[in-house]
């Protein structure tokens, strides 16, 4: 278990390159506190495809409606979870790469490894 500083960072990088111009609400913003525990054995895991979820686990991705979408689609198993690693929004970090929410409290972190073939998983909360 490690404890680092965090900053303030944008969830969603492209509010600031203008693609949503003319946008009349407020930009989202991710503020997560200054200090956090992290909480990972920095295991490289496979990335999974579709086809190596089983029949369960792909019912948990109902949006994913069409064979484009599924074929494109990359997911890791932490915890127990299949985690849809599209679904992580990007985070500048100087060790993680994507941020996936769990509570006001608490996220699910991960690093992708290689050529994008593992990913590294954890978990920050304050």
């Amino acid at each position: 278990m490690t404890t680092a500083n965090s900053k303030t960072t944008e969830i969603n990088p492209r509010w600031n390159e203008g693609q949503f111009e003319g946008e009349e609400h407020a930009k989202p913003r991710a503020i997560l506190p200054r200090d956090f525990t992290e909480i990972t054995n920095h295991v490289p895991r496979p990335v999974l495809g579709w086809l190596d979820l089983t029949t369960k686990e792909r019912a948990e991705f109902d949006y994913l409606d069409t064979e484009d979408k599924q074929w494109g689609a990359q997911f890791a198993r932490y915890r127990g979870n299949v985690y849809d690693l599209g679904e992580f929004q990007r985070y500048e970090d100087d060790y993680w790469h994507g941020i996936a929410t769990d509570s006001y409290f608490s996220a699910t972190v991960m690093r992708l490894e290689g050529e994008c073939d593992y990913v590294v998983m954890g978990r920050v909360y304050s």
